[in-house]
């Protein structure tokens, strides 16, 4: 009987890169969140917002939330479609991972709540291309009896990614633009070497592919059974409204009491 249902084209005989391939992003890739949700991003707000901090990074990552939630499905429907010499997923996740590093610049330079307010939409759209097209990876390259394993794998990325995103974050809370300039050239070079681990053969034919909108009606019409609506709703309301909340209540926590050794503790904020 076979393992799994796979493409005949597909090698997955080594499954060992294509872990160490989904590690790498998401470590990094989790990094970079964290670090500029956590420290990077509300110590801009709160230069430039003033008193008005806590609302000012609420309405910024409330409304980034959109690409989080928007990205994922597209391009997965893109990556299905791409035939290249480099295979479908790999292009998107070396090209993901620059498109990252540069909206990571470019929030980096930002001076204004408009311009955090681009750059992290930017930022959570392009970094949810890579993190989100390694998971594609799982169904199509792994055999199902290794699902589990490579479903951990891919997992531990997010605490070991955030740890470290938030500890860089913290050291380099007093050189914001030097913070996000790390971050994105180590993004950038993880997405390289994800992309490398996992390269494919080249897809020579499209096969048999669903339009568009027999996908779309595939997804949507899953909503129909309700176990499914119970794990798909609750799941993409706190996707929404986890970025409202931490924006809203933590603001001031996060960025003024941050403190190195030898530091002088920031003062009250806000002002009295």
């Amino acid at each position: 009987m076979p393992l799994r249902h796979a493409r005949p084209n597909e090698a997955v005989t080594r499954i060992g890169p294509l872990l160490a391939s989904m590690f790498v992003i998401n470590v990094f890739g989790y990094a970079a969140i964290g670090g500029v949700l956590s420290v990077l991003l509300p110590s801009q707000v709160r230069l430039v917002a003033g008193d008005g901090a806590p609302s000012a990074l609420a309405l910024v990552t409330g409304v980034s939330a959109i690409a989080s939630l928007a990205v994922p499905p597209v391009v997965g429907l893109l990556s299905d479609r791409t035939r290249s010499r480099w295979g479908r997923r790999t292009p998107w996740i070396l090209f993901g991972g620059l498109a990252t590093a540069a909206s990571l610049l470019l929030l980096g330079a930002a001076g204004s709540v408009a311009g955090l307010l681009v750059g992290w939409f930017l930022v959570q759209g392009t970094v949810n291309v890579g993190l989100n097209v390694v998971l594609a990876m799982i169904p199509d390259r792994i055999p199902p009896r290794r699902h589990g394993l490579a479903s951990t794998v891919q997992g531990l990325g997010l605490p070991v990614g955030s740890v470290l995103g938030v500890q860089l974050g913290a050291f380099l809370v007093d050189s914001v633009l030097l913070g996000y300039v790390v971050l994105a050239v180590a993004f950038a070079l993880a997405a390289a070497v994800s992309a490398w681990l996992a390269r494919e053969a080249r897809h020579a034919s499209p096969g048999e592919l669903r339009t568009v909108r027999a996908d779309l009606r595939r997804t949507f019409a899953s909503l129909r059974f309700r176990d499914y609506r119970w794990v798909f709703s609750p799941g993409r309301c706190s996707t929404w409204a986890t970025p409202w909340s931490t924006g809203s209540a933590s603001t001031s926590c996060r960025t003024s009491s941050i403190r190195r050794p030898g530091r002088p503790r920031p003062t009250a904020w806000p002002p009295h």
